[in-house]
């Protein structure tokens, strides 16, 4: 409002020294009526140069800095200043820094090409990135815009794009799904035995995702946890699962999942230590922890085959009604140490020992079996031992065996063969046979 009433006083002040009247273009219609006066007067006080107040800020030296270049300099070098660092009169992307600029954008974030920060992601991730990654590592938004658009990334799910040339394979599909739903999301539960090799695949995949970060619709059943850190994650095919120990132990809520066999599984295929489910049971203990005493119970019994076979055996004699026998039957014999029998009936005194089918076939395993044998012969244990082959082509005889031993230890012991027992609550014609 000052700037306007100011110019229009100098106007007036100087149609009054009368100026010569210009000429107008002819067919032309003045428009100086508008600021007052008399028509002719106004249009000779156009012509003259006003020197009007201006700013103490402007008329400040500007700060050093890059100017406009000569004539044949590189295209591009254009002149900058603290209010339009990116020159040609337009202020440039926020995030851009120029060489030169005053300190008060130097602090500014340097904007990265695309492809510096996308390839490396994709490498280890099955050739998928997700949004957020690229936006951390200083990926302007309008830039991932402008490659999807150019489909220099192809959307394979929320926020998670794939590579273009990258392959389309289920694996990658299912990790597309974990990055959408967020941070610190890896597979779990079901999905996680399932690519740990311990179950088949699920119908429903699993993961789990950090207590508070619950993420939209994923496709895959969600479960928040506030002690995901103690999963020790892994990766198996690319895929972020959690651990071994942690995925039997989330198992161990469903109870539709045979925990006994999933351990078996586990021991077979990954030869985990016996101290790692104990330990997992002690670092996720807490109330109302799913499936934490289902397994602690197993554990503390010791009742867990450690083979296919002892769980194959274990099942025959549940299947026959035997009753009286126990795992891993712990003993300790004088001047030898502790011993650990696989099928023991305690009470009779009879060891049932068994070698599986990956019983490994040399001379100092032989020796062993044998001095163990012996020792438990010498601590007045009747033995039973049995392979795999021939418990599965000739179990009528291995039923025999083990029936007139019991037998014997009963008679011992003035009680009844455990077997005998079992004979009499079963009919003639139930099959004594291994399950298949």
């Amino acid at each position: 409002m000052v700037t306007a009433m100011g110019t229009v006083c100098a106007l007036r002040s100087v149609a009054a020294a009368g100026f010569p009247e210009p000429v107008s273009p002819p067919g032309r219609r003045s428009r100086s009526r508008s600021l007052g006066g008399d028509s002719s007067t106004i249009r000779r006080a156009a012509l003259i140069p006003v020197a009007l107040p201006v700013p103490c800020a402007l008329l400040r030296s500007p700060e050093p800095g890059p100017s406009i270049p000569a004539a044949g300099a590189r295209p591009g070098a254009w002149a900058t200043s603290p209010k339009f660092p990116g020159g040609r009169g337009r202020p440039s992307h926020p995030f851009r820094t120029v060489a030169g600029a005053s300190p008060e954008h130097s602090d500014r974030r340097k904007p990265v090409r695309l492809a510096t920060v996308a390839a490396p992601l994709a490498e280890d991730q099955l050739g998928l990135v997700a949004r957020r990654q690229l936006t951390e590592r200083s990926v302007p938004e309008p830039t991932i815009d402008a490659a999807v658009r150019r489909r220099h990334l192809l959307r394979a799910a929320r926020g998670v794009y794939r590579l273009p040339g990258a392959p389309d394979t289920p694996e990658s599909r299912l990790l597309a799904r974990v990055l959408a739903a967020g941070p610190g999301a890896v597979l779990s539960h079901g999905s996680a035995a399932w690519l740990w090799e311990l179950l088949p695949a699920p119908e429903h995949h699993h993961v789990s995702v950090p207590r508070g970060r619950r993420p939209r619709s994923t496709g895959m059943i969600v479960h928040e946890s506030s002690d995901l850190h103690l999963a020790i994650p892994g990766s198996v095919r690319g895929l972020p699962v959690t651990g071994v120990g942690r995925t039997i132990l989330d198992c161990a809520a469903d109870p539709t999942i045979d925990v006994e066999l999933l351990i078996d599984a586990a021991r077979r295929v990954h030869k985990i230590s016996r101290t790692l489910l104990p330990a997992t049971v002690v670092a996720h203990a807490r109330s109302g922890r799913g499936g934490i005493h289902r397994l602690a119970d197993l554990l503390a019994l010791d009742e867990v085959p450690h083979s296919d076979f002892e769980r194959l055996v274990c099942r025959w004699l549940t299947d026959l009604g035997i009753t009286g026998w126990c795992l891993h039957h712990r003993i300790v014999i004088p001047v030898r140490g502790p011993l650990e029998i696989d099928i023991a009936w305690p009470d009779l005194r009879v060891a049932f020992e068994l070698e599986g089918a990956d019983h490994r076939d040399r001379s100092t395993v032989h020796d062993d079996d044998t001095e163990r044998q012996n020792w438990l012969q010498i601590a007045n244990w009747h033995v039973v031992r049995t392979t795999y082959k021939r418990w599965v082509r000739h179990t009528s005889a291995v039923l025999a065996e083990l029936e007139a031993t019991l037998a014997l230890a009963a008679s011992r012991t003035s009680a009844t063969s455990p077997l005998l027992q079992a004979r009499k609550r079963t009919p003639e014609s139930a099959p004594l046979a291994p399950p298949t």
